[in-house]
This record gives structure tokens, sequence and C-alpha cells, in this order.
């Protein structure tokens, strides 16, 4: 009870954990505690009274004679609930490795952006806004907060990876490929950027220009395109294409197609982006129109986001205060529905997966712990019962290394007995683990070899005090205490 007292502030300061203000050590909690102590000790106090069921008195008293070795049957159970413990640890400590493993994978994705200097903003203006109105504030807002000291650049868009925001997408139609009948149309997301969002977040334009403010600010009918569009639907070479959206989300056919179509001309292709997800496997076709679209889509701009990229060596959450001024400088009325950083972003899009890391992770030292106790324990209560026999061994003599070999075959015996019922459970664990694994199979071999190695491991430095005192037994000592 004290353990946990003391140790859930320190697990729950370790990563946001899903309702973590219910967590808690209360009065409920300690009165279970205190039941199942009683009902465990009760249970398993009475288990050994089950040798003395059925007349087997002599047998009790021929194990405890004098000048006998312990029996074997003495020991199993002990050996038995050991093993099981054993198995248990290792249970959980090959779901641990299979979580820090996956926990490893995405952290190591590229997201398509570098995001680790960004603060991000979410802004909402009046629905139905004119939105040339709503693409002055932000040009504003973003001006005078690029002024400040710390800023890099500040970008504005209607949504960022990860964080949705206004999305927009649909089918879309490609000039000069009309589409065959019966065919599924081509889709693909799209939002509004303002001229320094790519520079906000780093993402690189790997052909053609640049957003230009001027190409918002005159409704210029231009578009980029991410490189999977590219590949996917415009042949690997995009520049000079013409595309359009439909409407109405597209129904198939080329009705969305007239001589008064206005089409946007790709000028630019950039980087690939995860948007929906680290472990979204699939990467999904993109565009990004200026914050006015001149022409090929239709883009709602009454919320967007403020990407302000911070200086070297300033860090994002310092600029919260300056950014927040400004905002409200330009217009108090204006609704702030988010403030957050990219890293603060990354990590929300992570919290299953660590907060499940979290909690195996305590349970598997814990239950490592737990087990290294219970084979200590039986294996200094072996050597307490056979200290006459290693007394009379090192009489005939035996070497310090040969009673190390006696224990230590008993122990480790145990041990891979835990192992091997452990990895079999373990097999059904990872199974119910794989719809959160990332990357990382559910029979890892590299997992399901590690965690056997650290059980042993952890075993034999449970016996070490066990084994040094059973190489010390002195053969005067041992008999004269018989």
């Amino acid at each position: 009870m004290v353990l946990a007292v003391v140790s859930i502030p320190a697990l729950l300061s370790l990563g946001d954990l899903p309702r973590a203000s219910e967590v808690s050590v209360g009065a409920t909690s300690l009165a279970l505690a205190a039941l199942l102590s009683v009902v465990v000790g009760l249970v398993f106090g009475s288990l050994p009274l089950a040798r003395y069921a059925g007349g087997r008195f002599a047998t009790v008293l021929r194990d405890g004679a004098r000048g006998s070795t312990t029996g074997r049957e003495r020991n199993r159970a002990r050996n038995v609930l050991v093993a099981t413990q054993l198995a248990l640890a290792l249970v959980l400590l090959v779901g641990s490795g299979l979580m820090l493993r996956s926990f490893s994978e995405l952290r190591g994705v590229d997201l398509g952006i570098d995001g680790d200097d960004v603060l991000t903003v979410a802004l909402n203006r009046n629905a139905g806004e004119d939105p040339e109105i709503a693409a002055r504030f932000y040009a504003e807002v973003a001006d005078r907060i690029a002024a400040l000291p710390g800023v890099s650049a500040v970008g504005i868009a209607t949504s960022i990876p990860l964080a949705g925001g206004n999305a927009n997408g649909g089918s879309f139609h490609i000039d000069g490929q009309p589409r065959e009948e019966g065919a599924l149309p081509p889709t693909a997301m799209y939002r509004a950027v303002g001229a320094d969002y790519f520079a906000s977040f780093d993402l690189p334009v790997v052909r053609g220009r640049s957003m230009e403010r001027a190409d918002w600010e005159e409704a210029r009918p231009v578009v980029w395109v991410n490189e999977t569009f590219e590949r996917l639907h415009l042949g690997g070479d995009a520049l000079g294409q013409r595309i359009t959206w439909d409407t109405g989300g597209g129904d198939g056919g080329d009705d969305g197609v007239s001589d008064a179509t206005q089409w946007a001309e790709v000028v630019g292709v950039v980087g690939d982006v995860r948007e929906f997800g680290l472990a979204d496997e699939d990467l999904r076709p993109n565009a990004y129109f200026p914050l006015r679209p001149g022409a090929g889509a239709s883009v709602e701009i009454n919320s967007a986001y403020l990407t302000i990229e911070a200086a070297e060596g300033q860090a994002p959450s310092f600029l919260v205060a300056g950014a927040l001024d400004e905002i409200r400088a330009v217009d108090s009325r204006v609704p702030i529905s988010a403030t957050r950083t990219m890293k603060d972003v990354v990590a929300e899009e992570m919290e299953a997966t660590s907060a499940t890391l979290i909690i195996l992770a305590a349970a598997t030292f814990m239950a490592l712990f737990l087990g290294a106790i219970g084979l200590a324990g039986v294996v200094s209560y072996v050597v307490g019962q056979r200290t006459r026999e290693i007394g009379v061994r090192v009489a005939l003599g035996a070497t310090a290394a040969d009673v190390r070999h006696l224990i230590l075959r008993q122990s480790m015996a145990v041990t891979v007995v835990g192992s091997l019922l452990g990895l079999a459970g373990a097999l059904g664990l990872s199974r119910l683990l794989e719809s959160v694994l990332y990357e990382v199979s559910a029979t890892d071999p590299v997992t399901f070899v590690v965690a056997p190695v650290v059980l042993v491991s952890v075993s034999l430095m449970a016996t070490w005090l066990p084994v040094r005192r059973a190489t010390r037994v002195a053969p005067t000592e041992a008999l004269r205490a018989e």
C-alpha cells in the first residue's frame, strides 16, 4: 500500500495517461487490497493442510526425520508457484518489449515536416464570413507575430498534420484526361495555406516554385501538389498540368467539366506528409491552394491555424503570450480554440502507445521484482533445509563451485520451466497487442529472445545471496547444528 501511494504520482508524471485525474489510492482501493490480502493469506495458508489429509502422517514424519534430505514433494508446490510467477513476469516482459520496440519505431517515423520548433494556434472566425476579410485578418496577425523577437516564420493553413482542422477533399478532374465511363473518380484532400506555411514547417518544394503572398492576394489560379499526388495521378510530371475539384463531391461522370470550368495550374510539388497519423502507412495525395484560391476548389477559411516557427535557440512555448497578445490586438473577439506545440500534437498522437507502454512497464517491473523475491525465498529455504547435506558434501571434498552448481541447478530448472510457460502465454498476449503495434511483428524474434535472457539474468541475481550463503557452509557447524 505504501509503495502504491508513493509510486502512482511518479507513474502519472511519466506521460499523459487516459483519465489520469481519476487515478488515486482511495478508501475503496485500500479496502480491496486489505480484503485480498486476508483472502489470499487464508487460501494459500490452508494449502499445506492438504498434506495431512487422508492419514498421511507417517509420510510427513518420515520426510522430516533426522538424517533425511528434503523430499521432492515438499519442494514441488513451492517450485510450481515460483515457476508460475516467473512465467507471468515473462509474459509481461514480452508485452513490454513489443510495445517498446513499437514505440521506438513510431518515434523514428518521418512525419515529412520539421515541427520541433513550431507553435500552432487554432483560430475561428464567424461562419460564412467574407473570405477576403478573413484572409486579411490572418495575414495581419501573421505579419505582427513574425515581427516578434524569437520568431523565424509564421504560416497559415486551414488544417495541419495530425491535428485536423478544416479539411477538404473529394474527386477531381485533370485537364486533358477524361474519366472512363463507370470508373471511380480520383480523390484527394486539399487545404488553403499562406505564403510561409511551407517555410514554417520546413516542408520542401522539390520541384517548381514556392508560394508567394501575391498568389492569394491576387487570387491566382495556381495549386501545389505533393509527390504522392504527382506519382499517382499526374504521371510523375505535375508542373504545368491543370486540375479542378468537383464542387458537389463528384459523381464519376464528366458533367463536372464544361467550357466554363476554371482550372488551377500546378506550379510546384512539395514533399509528402503523414497527415492522418504516424502509423498511417499509406501516404495520401494532397493539394495546397493559396489562402484565397483563384480557381480549382472552394475552401472555407473561417477557421485556420497559425504555424509559428521559433528561431534557433528559442523554445516555441515562450512565444505563446506574445502571439496571443498580437491576435487580440487585431481582433479581441476571435476565439482561440487551441494553442499547442507540434511536439505536443505528436505526443498526443502517440498517447495510446505510450500509455500502454508505461502501464505494461510498471506491471513488468513489479512482476520481475516479485518473481525474483519468490525465487530467492525458495532457494534460500532450500539452502537452509540442505545445510547438513551441504556440510557433508564439503567434508567429503566438494568445492565451492560444486555447491554453486548444486543450488543453481535447482533454481535454473525452475526458471527454465517458468520461461517455457511464459513464452507460451506471451504468444497469446502478443496477439492481443497486435492492433497497437507498429512495424513490429506480434512474434518479434528479438523480443522473444531477449525477454527470457532478461528473466534468467534477474533469476541469477536473485539467487546470488542464497548461493553465496551455501558456499560458506562450514562442515563442523552444519554437523554440530544437526
